[in-house]
């Protein structure tokens, strides 16, 4: 069977479910329609052909403009594209691909559309109207969580029947079992933080992580965090501006931080979660943070916003740390680090997270979707 993904060949997320795909169903082939360039070319990739943009353009960058560049390379693209595919499974729902949808449609028999919320919530009435055409088009509509689904699917009148939760699941998870203690020891030495509190601040570079929000609350109170470090995972070249204007907040304030400029492994990255003290999660928008949620895996306490659509955290018991404004961030924190969980809490967090979260609980939902 061959599957057409059409999304980001860098996301860790699509690596992640190929990857998983392939090793619990053996000759399954997987390409992916790439809507950006491969970073690495030495990745060890999981998709068996990567059909990607071939060029770079000034007019990537300009606004309105680089819509036309993108559909123009990317009608090009789909013209090397065969149409034996079985399904064609969309990840993110962007507008751009109404302007090239009769050539991208005919690739395969089915088409699914993954919502990741963004595109959604985010987007105008023009947006949406361009998004419509493949909702009506599509065999099936997922995301992560009911809420988003709901909204969805509720905006685009789209049938029950076409409506299924799917979510990733998470390989730290898996690794996070395998770390010691030793390993976290040597992780506090390596970045000199032996008998300091961790605090991670977001997971990414992106804005909707609310850093320098996050930064402005917590120096406030900068004098209980004197046995404090706060954690950024920054990766990317493209974000060395914004990497340079949280430094100086940082500085300014005189709050003890460490940037993650490399990305991870997942073994690196389940050292980091156990080694956390607090995390704080405050996005605009999200649908269900892998990251927050292999820190609930760790037993640590996240704080997060009330905000976002976590329903099925709270129907299920798991203990969240929540904000309704920036304001509340702040005391919010004292009181998560000074109170923490119960074992109890922990062991509850932990146990349903990984019911919700691990592969082997999630992968078939996602096979089932292209039989």
């Amino acid at each position: 069977m061959k599957v057409l993904f059409v999304g980001n060949a860098n996301s860790f997320l699509l690596i992640n479910l190929a990857s998983t795909l392939k090793k619990h169903y053996p000759g399954l082939q997987i390409d992916i329609l790439s809507n950006e360039r491969i970073k690495d070319s030495g990745l060890n990739s999981p998709f068996d052909t990567i059909f990607q943009i071939a060029s770079e353009s000034r007019w990537k960058n300009v606004k309105y403009l680089k819509v036309i560049w993108y559909a123009i390379q990317l009608k090009r693209l789909l013209a090397t594209i065969p149409e034996d595919y079985k399904a064609i499974h969309i990840f993110y729902i962007s507008s751009i691909y109404r302007l090239v949808w009769p050539f991208l449609k005919r690739k395969g028999k089915k088409i699914i559309l993954s919502v990741f919320g963004s595109e959604f919530y985010r987007s105008g009435k023009a947006i949406k109207r361009m998004q419509r055409q493949l909702i009506i088009d599509a065999d099936w509509v997922t995301a992560a969580n009911t809420q988003t689904l709901n909204d969805f699917c509720g905006y685009f009148s789209v049938p029950a029947q076409k409506q299924t939760i799917c979510r990733f699941g998470l390989s730290v998870i898996d690794e996070m079992q395998t770390v010691t203690e030793a390993e976290i020891n040597a992780f506090r030495q390596t970045h000199q933080i032996t008998n300091k509190h961790i605090i991670a601040c977001g997971y990414n570079a992106s804005r909707n992580q609310n850093l320098e929000k996050i930064i402005q609350q917590l120096a406030t109170i900068k004098e209980h965090l004197n046995q404090s470090v706060l954690f950024f995972q920054l990766p990317g070249t493209e974000n060395e501006l914004y990497r340079q204007t949280l430094e100086s907040l940082l500085k300014h304030n005189q709050l003890n931080y460490r940037f993650f400029i490399h990305p991870f492994t997942n073994h690196e990255l389940a050292v980091y979660r156990k080694a956390v003290d607090v995390m704080i999660q405050v996005q605009n928008t999200d649908q269900l943070s892998g990251a927050m949620s292999e820190h609930i895996s760790a037993g640590i306490p996240v704080i997060t916003g009330a905000w976002l659509p976590y329903k099925i955290l709270d129907d299920e018991g798991i203990r969240l740390f929540k904000i309704n404004r920036f304001e509340e961030l702040a005391s919010v924190l004292l009181n998560a680090m000074e109170k923490g969980l119960t074992c109890d809490q922990q062991q509850q967090n932990t146990r349903k997270i990984n019911q919700l979260c691990q592969w082997q609980n999630t992968i078939t939902h996602w096979y089932n979707l292209y039989q």
